[in-house]
């Protein structure tokens, strides 16, 4: 079996977290990973070095966002929004779209090889605490938890080649809203994604869901009081997906006390390691 990472989207926090990453790396599967960026904010050549050194079968990947930039501009021509709201669709569609960009490209490059493995998306400013849970389960999704209130945070997201290639391809479902006028954030969107396809997800603690500030230095910018300590919504239009191993599940107050409290903790421990 393979486990094949895909660290897509922008540099930032990238080397200073390189660390945390390295928690990603399953050490009982033979590791593919693949970092892929656009060309204006490229890995140089001392960085990729640096990579290279702390982890093995690395791949990087450049590509040039102008043409997928004049795409979702065009579409957005007629369209009335706010400009904020504009600048929120066209950073959504350049993520996603470098997210089916590089699951293609590992395809491709890993040929016939790719299907019976193990897939990760990890945003390069994703801190990952610890070690990630080995996926013995096929055919299934680990997402970290809610945000919206309904919709779906995937700063990380885990799963098997038949289920992770429907959330690599989110972007196709997000052009569908686009064109017919709708814009929801890219969370809420994802579950919609994952419900029309009936793609089964579980909701989990075990995976990271905490970002970093974007600086060279180490410190939480979205907390694990946000996205593990919100009520989570009732199921009622998505049984696919399901919720495991959160504290206090049905007390939402102590739930996200304990969360708000855990946070603190990681922040004291990223100060002083």
């Amino acid at each position: 079996m393979k486990l094949i990472n895909l660290i897509a989207g922008q540099k930032r926090n990238l080397l200073s977290n390189l660390n945390s990453i390295l928690n990603c790396q399953n050490e009982k599967l033979k590791n593919f990973n693949f970092f892929v960026f656009w060309e204006s904010d490229s890995l140089n050549n001392k960085e990729i070095s640096i990579i290279k050194k702390k982890i093995k079968n690395s791949y990087f990947v450049t590509i040039k966002n102008n043409s997928y930039r004049k795409k979702i501009i065009k579409l957005l021509k007629n369209k009335i929004y706010p400009k904020n709201v504009k600048e929120q669709i066209i950073r959504a569609y350049l993520q996603y779209s470098i997210l089916q960009y590089g699951y293609k490209y590992a395809c491709k490059s890993l040929k016939k090889n790719y299907k019976n493995s193990y897939w990760q998306r990890i945003r390069p400013d994703n801190y990952i605490e610890k070690k990630i849970p080995t996926l013995k389960k096929k055919n299934i999704l680990l997402l970290p938890g809610t945000i919206h209130g309904y919709g779906i945070i995937d700063y990380h997201c885990l799963g098997s080649f038949n289920v992770f290639k429907i959330y690599a391809n989110l972007i196709d479902t997000l052009t569908d809203l686009y064109k017919l006028n709708i814009f929801v954030p890219p969370e809420i969107a994802l579950r919609m994604h994952l419900t029309k396809y009936k793609t089964n997800a579980i909701l989990t603690e075990k995976l990271p869901a905490a970002l970093l500030e974007n600086s060279n230095n180490i410190s939480l910018r979205v907390n694990y009081a946000r996205t593990r300590g919100n009520k989570y919504l009732g199921n009622h239009f998505s049984q696919n997906i399901i919720e495991k191993d959160f504290k206090f599940k049905n007390f939402y107050l102590f739930r996200k006390i304990y969360y708000y409290c855990y946070d603190i903790l990681i922040r004291i421990k990223i100060k002083f390691s």
